[in-house]
């Protein structure tokens, strides 16, 4: 789908999380990227593929990503998705105590 908001356009595509800091195991979510010859750091989302995506929200709780926010295929993410498994990890869990 794609949606103009000012002069700008944008394509959105649906998303299922799978795991997401803070998010729910299958969650959809709806994200929009920069589409048009204008926009360098829009990013093609494809049926079937899995991706790393960094987001930013507006007030109203919409979500924008392109390449320009490290957005990318799961398979050149490495880096990434390593950091994220560490960080999900080490999370407090429900009801742990701190001693500090």
């Amino acid at each position: 789908d794609s949606v103009v908001v000012g002069e700008r356009r944008w394509q959105e595509a649906r998303l299922r999380m799978e795991r997401a800091w803070k998010g729910v195991s299958d969650d959809v979510i709806i994200v929009r990227t920069p589409a048009g010859n204008r926009d360098a750091c829009g990013i093609d989302f494809w049926v079937g593929d899995s991706y790393v995506v960094y987001a930013e929200s507006d007030t109203g709780g919409t979500l924008f990503t392109g390449r320009c926010q490290r957005t990318e295929f799961t398979r050149y993410a490495k880096e990434d998705l390593q950091y994220l498994e560490n960080r999900m990890d080490s999370s407090p869990q429900p009801g742990e105590v701190f001693s500090d």
